[in-house]
């Protein structure tokens, strides 16, 4: 009776560890995709700072080509005034 016993003992231990594999395997599979999510969010995050910082060159780009075509065109006004300043001297 007594070997019944520990046999029965040693295959509930068998079927303990076989559970415990199972629940580390699954612990290992939640992590994998707790990892998985946390990367593409890490990427998307990076794809909006990204966005952001093009969408601000962009503008500053933008207002520069202003600025420059600004410049030339008050250039051209000055130097018509420049052409209508002249002074003859004998």
């Amino acid at each position: 009776m007594s070997n019944t016993t520990d046999l029965n003992i040693v295959l509930n231990q068998g079927n303990i560890i076989k559970e415990i594999h199972n629940v580390k395997k699954q612990m290992m599979e939640i992590n994998q995709h707790f990892l998985n999510y946390h990367i593409k969010e890490k990427e998307r995050e990076e794809r909006k700072t990204v966005k952001q910082s093009e969408k601000s060159y962009d503008l500053n780009v933008f207002n520069k080509k202003q600025d420059r075509e600004q410049r030339k065109s008050q250039g051209s006004k000055r130097e018509k005034k420049k052409d209508h300043n002249i002074d003859i001297k004998v």
